[in-house]
């Protein structure tokens, strides 16, 4: 009935209501390779509301049954989705990576395939100041459970990509500080989801950044300290960061600081740590 074109909707719809339901249907184990491949085929097709509702059904059949499918079809669901992780349709973006977030949870094994070939989409995505709202937060979330398997993703290269900062520099006024401030999540995100001498070598790395910028006007340099300022206090709302040495010094210190975007920075932190 899926691969019908008639019936597919309703066939979807139904889908979408079997796993939701907390009865585990074990004659659909069978089916799941050939649902998931068809679902995931569907993807190019030019209806947006159908690939929305495809993306929806792949979302729950990866939650509840994500281990019983196999894992070929998992590779060719996210190959599929890769394409529609843009900033143009922020709730297809949604639904992909929560579709990558559920195959990673499902899948560990699988998370070379998810970092070569979700991971840079992602990262493209986060240097848009379009990002917002529920597409944020999934982008959170599959930062976060990326940074958990740093044998394929080490930290220093999320933190590297987090904290370039060079993509904002013919932006406005206003888009520079909503980039710089997503940015400043999902570095939060990826400390927070690390390992504890990770967190504690990052925390430093920020208050180091901050402490130099003190003496610097340059525009990086700035935008660099503002960043670091935005994840220490993002970083503060997940982890007590009372008792690192200078923090709330070095933060306050920066209340005095020329540039109107750090004082605001300077300010912000404290509050959301």
């Amino acid at each position: 009935r899926i691969k019908n074109d008639v019936t597919r909707t309703t066939a979807i719809k139904a889908l979408k209501n079997i796993c939701i339901s907390q009865v585990k249907v074990a004659a659909l184990a069978s089916s799941l390779a050939a649902v998931g491949g068809q679902l995931s085929t569907y993807l190019s097709q030019n209806s947006r509301a159908f690939r929305q509702q495809c993306l929806d059904a792949l979302v729950h059949v990866l939650r509840k049954y994500g281990q019983s499918v196999p894992q070929e079809t998992t590779m060719q669901i996210l190959t599929d989705i890769v394409p529609f992780i843009t900033d143009t349709d922020l709730y297809i973006t949604d639904l992909c990576v929560q579709v990558a977030v559920q195959a990673l949870a499902a899948s560990p094994q699988l998370a070379p395939v998810v970092v070569e070939k979700c991971v840079p989409a992602v990262l493209v995505v986060c240097r848009s100041p379009l990002l917002q709202g529920s597409a944020l937060e999934s982008i959170l979330n599959f930062l976060a459970r990326v940074a958990q398997h740093s044998q394929h993703c080490p930290f220093e290269r999320l933190r590297a990509e987090l904290s370039d900062t060079s993509c904002v520099a013919t932006a406005q006024a206003q888009a520079q500080r909503q980039v710089i401030a997503t940015l400043a999540k999902g570095l939060a995100a990826v400390v927070i989801a690390s390992a504890a001498d990770v967190q504690k070598q990052a925390i430093q790395g920020f208050l180091s950044k901050i402490q130099q910028c003190s003496a610097v006007v340059q525009t990086e340099a700035t935008q660099q300290c503002e960043l670091s300022l935005l994840a220490l206090g993002e970083s503060g709302k997940y982890t007590d960061l009372s008792g690192t040495p200078g923090f709330c010094e070095t933060l306050l210190q920066q209340l005095e600081n020329s540039q109107d975007e750090v004082r605001l920075a300077a300010a912000l932190g404290p509050g959301y740590a």
